[in-house]
């Protein structure tokens, strides 16, 4: 029986989220039936897979060596192994002006990633009334019809592909009224 090739892809590199392994090696003429993973995680004391296609999630933004051995149904095998990197995921956060209700609410990003830049925001203002009520800037402002508490939730992406998000409550204060 000829030799398989082992080999493999990967997808999403990021702690916490699961980090998806594709087996692309070649049966060579044969046919695969046995897969064997070592995720390389020496923080756990079961990181192995036999799925063709396992996912994994690492806890610990680290680089890991991954290990594949595919046999064929005449008991021959290979094996492979490839260093992956894990990036920390940012952390989300920000501040806000709050304004009265009609006037603009300034609001910032202040998210950190220790590995990359940001990429992308989408941000959420709490107000489900408003047409206008999501953002993509990453300095938006929002002017809310009225006064009131309102949940806001930003979703930051780095340069990684790495997310997190945080929904902060803010208060929007009332017109004053004015009179003498």
């Amino acid at each position: 029986s000829p030799r398989p090739v082992a080999d493999f892809t990967d997808m999403h590199y990021c702690e916490t989220f699961p980090t998806d392994f594709s087996d692309i090696s070649n049966p060579n003429g044969s046919t695969i039936n046995k897969w064997s993973w070592e995720f390389g995680d020496p923080s756990v004391t079961t990181d192995t897979s036999s799925k063709q296609n396992p996912t994994y999630t690492y806890a610990v933004a680290c680089r890991y060596t991954v290990q594949l051995i595919v046999t064929n149904t005449g008991g021959c095998s290979d094996t492979t192994e490839k260093d992956i990197e894990i990036f920390p995921n940012p952390t989300a956060d920000f501040s806000n002006l709050t304004a009265c209700a009609t006037d603009p609410t300034l609001f910032e990003d202040n998210s950190t990633a220790p590995q990359a830049g940001m990429y992308a925001w989408y941000w959420n203002f709490g107000d489900t009334l408003s047409h206008h009520n999501t953002s993509l800037e990453e300095k938006p402002e929002h002017v809310y019809d009225s006064a009131g508490f309102y949940n806001v939730y930003l979703l930051v992406t780095d340069d990684n592909l790495c997310q997190d998000s945080v929904t902060k409550l803010i208060e929007v204060f009332p017109i004053p009224a004015s009179d003498f």
